[in-house]
């Protein structure tokens, strides 16, 4: 995946994984192995800055504050949460957890979004991304929409699968990248679902 102006990379491979807040300024590398059989790897370090207007708001998501029609503003980063209806793991099961990937990678293949990093959690995912000239809510309920239908599909299920709304934290001006895409991609680590991020199968980044 490519960033699209005016974010910048500058990869350095490094090693290890430092879990920090996204509150907290930091510009230590990170280097992540998908997996034990898998060469790849995620490394970056420098600073990544958002030029455009802000909104800044709450950094930790609220699930019962969930927003509604918020603004959307063409070329902003945003941080997006959304939760599974009455918080039920249903991405637990990981072949249900790659229908909803699937519909991410939908969304930046089709030019909507330029995704930066991603996580999905048994009963909720966590987004960065950069807007590309649509309407958040759009964008967002759409990528829900259609995780729902092929979710329900899959699993002989019916009813809805996500709580309404979702919670959205725009970056502000000067507001760096890196911390906001490290904590995501930690989550699973954080969570104690893995030891090592490598093992988390549910998880990309521009970088890789």
């Amino acid at each position: 995946m490519r960033l699209a102006q005016p974010f910048q990379t500058t990869p350095l491979v490094g090693r290890g994984l430092t879990v920090v807040n996204p509150s907290q300024e930091s510009e230590s590398s990170l280097s992540i192995c998908r997996t034990e059989t898998d060469n790849r790897a995620l490394a970056w370090k420098g600073h990544l800055t958002i030029t455009q207007g802000s909104n800044g708001l709450p950094t930790q998501p609220n699930s019962h504050r969930l927003r509604f029609g918020r603004a959307s503003e063409n070329g902003r980063a945003y941080l997006i949460t959304a939760v599974i209806h009455e918080r039920q793991p249903i991405f637990s099961d990981w072949r249900l957890g790659r229908l909803l990937v699937a519909e991410l990678r939908r969304a930046h293949d089709a030019g909507l979004v330029n995704s930066i990093a991603w996580v999905v959690m048994p009963d909720h995912f966590h987004w960065l991304m950069q807007l590309q000239g649509n309407n958040l809510g759009n964008v967002v309920g759409s990528t829900k929409s259609r995780c729902t239908l092929a979710v329900n599909k899959m699993n002989g299920r019916c009813g809805p699968l996500w709580q309404s709304g979702y919670h959205d934290r725009a970056i502000r001006d000067g507001e760096e990248l890196l911390p906001f895409a490290r904590y995501i991609v930690a989550n699973p680590l954080r969570a104690g679902l893995v030891n090592k991020i490598g093992d988390y199968p549910l998880w990309d980044a521009c970088w890789l």
